[in-house]
């Protein structure tokens, strides 16, 4: 698995059956991804989900606004579904 983040035209390219978690930002203008895909024009590249999250907690306002960021069982079990 890959985990990134990317912006809304790399996320728009992406074969979305390939995605397996997608959060967008409360911007609207990034997206904390996992996909089996390789995303060469990423803004960040983690090697775990655990690094992920970490990152989401650190700048949980960008992505949560909760003060927690992303929960690792969050980015484990939630599956990505297309126009949901």
């Amino acid at each position: 698995m890959n985990y990134y983040i990317v912006n809304n035209d790399v996320f728009n390219t992406l074969d979305k059956v390939k995605i397996e978690y997608a959060l967008n930002s409360l911007s609207k203008e990034l997206w904390v991804i996992t996909t089996t895909e390789t995303v060469d024009a990423n803004i960040a590249e983690y090697e775990s989900p655990e690094s992920l999250c970490k990152y989401t907690e650190d700048n949980n306002t960008i992505w949560t606004g909760d003060g927690l960021g992303i929960d690792i069982d969050e980015l484990e079990e939630i599956k990505y579904l297309e126009g949901i």
